[in-house]
């Protein structure tokens, strides 16, 4: 199959298994409410009940700049919290929902919301293995090939501005460069994890290394393009959030609407890079299966 092909089977993948993008979304709109409505309730208790753009439409109200700047700290502080909890949550979330998803990328069986739980919970522990090995790899990357240097560079002297800012440019270049290798590595270990029978996580890296590097270019500006896509309907995504200024409750309400559909679609993306990924791997066990069975004639 050529690049296309499995780009088009993980786009028929990911629209097969739309019971899995829902439940996703709405577990991660639950998530984020966690932080989003205790925050809320702080503002509220600072404000009251009146919206800010009312308090503020016949001038500068110097009492509420007074209470929100005393009771800042008691908001930042229960904002951070919130933040800790929502983090490792997510982190915990995600393993189990990229079990789920994975499994209904699969070709064997009709995607289903039970095969999405019974996936997420056998998969649970090797994917979270996955998933917090690679990101490590990915943090260490950026400090080790961007922090460090730029830490060393500053601590020899005030370098000059565009020597720093070019370093610091090319530095940054590199590290975009290779993160998607780790990237490609996690993939490939969640799609072969979800393809074997036993549940290693371990064994599932080293086989995502494997896939990696045994066929490098072919997977790298695979995966590269399919980031790329991603990349750049977050940015518009952000755009268009940053761009949006709702002075009413129906003007809010559409904006809520729109970033949901807009963040499903996000979901979409990677469910489509995941069901790629999926396809790629399925022809290789294929391929690999194939070749064990094919008849020696060698003496």
């Amino acid at each position: 199959m050529t690049m296309i092909d499995h780009y088009k089977s993980g786009f028929s993948r990911c629209i097969k298994s739309w019971k899995g993008i829902l439940i996703i979304w709405i577990l991660t709109l639950f998530l984020v409410s966690i932080l989003a409505l205790p925050l809320r309730a702080g503002i509220n208790s600072v404000l009251g009940k009146s919206m800010v753009t009312e308090l503020f439409s016949n001038g500068i109200n110097i009492d509420v700049l007074t209470d929100f700047e005393t009771n800042l700290g008691t908001i930042i502080s229960s904002l951070a919290s919130g933040l800790s909890v929502v983090l490792l949550l997510g982190f915990i979330l995600n393993a189990f929902l990229s079990g789920g998803i994975f499994s209904l990328l699969r070709t064997r069986e009709k995607p289903s919301a039970s095969i999405f739980f019974a996936g997420g919970a056998s998969n649970f522990l090797s994917f979270l293995i996955i998933t917090f090995i690679s990101s490590v790899i990915i943090v260490l990357l950026i400090i080790l090939l961007f922090g460090v240097p730029m830490i060393i560079m500053s601590a020899a002297g005030p370098p000059h501005e565009g020597t720093a800012f070019k370093t610091g440019h090319i530095l940054a270049l590199l590290v975009v460069l290779i993160i998607p290798v780790f990237v490609l590595m996690a993939d490939y270990a969640r799609a072969w994890q979800v393809s074997d029978v036993k549940k290693a996580g371990f064994r599932s890296i080293s086989k995502g290394f494997s896939l990696t590097f045994s066929n490098f270019f072919f997977s790298y500006f695979f995966m590269v393009i399919l980031l790329a896509v991603q990349i750049l309907f977050g940015l518009l995504f952000f755009k268009i959030l940053s761009g949006s200024h709702p002075v009413t409750g129906g003007g809010v309400f559409l904006l809520f609407i729109i970033s949901q559909v807009l963040f499903i679609f996000k979901i979409l993306l990677k469910t489509w890079r995941y069901g790629s990924i999926s396809s790629l791997v399925e022809s290789r066990v294929i391929k690999q299966a194939k070749d064990m069975t094919k008849p020696n004639y060698e003496i």
